[in-house]
């Protein structure tokens, strides 16, 4: 979090630790941008003027650094353009101050969450090149495609007179009505139990 005023910095860092979040909070930008490099964050907030620097070059720095860094631009000056002009170069959402604790509060939630969708999405991504590329994925693949599982055989002397062809069939089993209560027809099984 980056926020020229010092008030508007512990109050908000306050909130966010009562919200249950870890808080890195800073009023210089160059501490924040060496932050950034150092440590992988999941959410930045960024006032949009700040006496230095601006906070849609600052934004723009973070993302140098950590692209898929969602970041809210944390405004008093409030205006339609502004904020489109922040979304239009790269920020998530913003915000106005004074801070209402529920907007505060889902918009922090939607941007985590996306962020949590993009981590995923990379990581099963990776997963999926790594299975493609051992060969596994290739040879699990070939055996379904070929037809090697097939259902086990009974031996012969087990074998029923009614199923002549050795292979095994489910019937669900024969229940009886208990006494005293309501008959109930049995669940289907989701397989057939191993053949005896």
């Amino acid at each position: 979090m980056v926020d020229d005023d010092l008030a508007i910095v512990e109050v908000l860092e306050m909130r966010l630790v009562a919200m249950g979040y870890e808080v890195t909070a800073t009023s210089d930008a160059e501490k924040a941008l060496n932050a950034v490099e150092s440590t992988r964050f999941d959410l930045a907030l960024i006032d949009l003027r700040m006496a230095p620097t601006d906070g849609i070059a600052l934004m723009e720095s973070v993302h140098a650094r950590q692209p898929r860094l969602p970041v809210l631009i944390m405004t008093a000056h409030g205006t339609i353009e502004t904020a489109v002009e922040a979304v239009q170069r790269g920020a998530f959402d913003y915000l106005t101050k004074p801070f209402l604790r529920d907007e505060l509060r889902a918009k922090i939630g939607r941007a985590l969450a996306s962020r949590r969708w993009a981590r995923d999405r990379e990581r099963l991504l990776a997963v999926g090149q790594t299975l493609a590329s051992s060969g596994i994925m290739a040879r699990v693949l070939d055996a379904v495609a070929q037809g090697r599982w097939r259902p086990r055989r009974r031996s012969a002397a087990s074998s029923s007179s009614k199923n002549t062809d050795g292979w095994c069939r489910w019937r669900a089993p024969a229940r009886r009505r208990p006494r005293g209560r309501r008959w109930r027809r049995p669940l289907p099984r989701p397989w057939p139990r191993a053949c005896r």
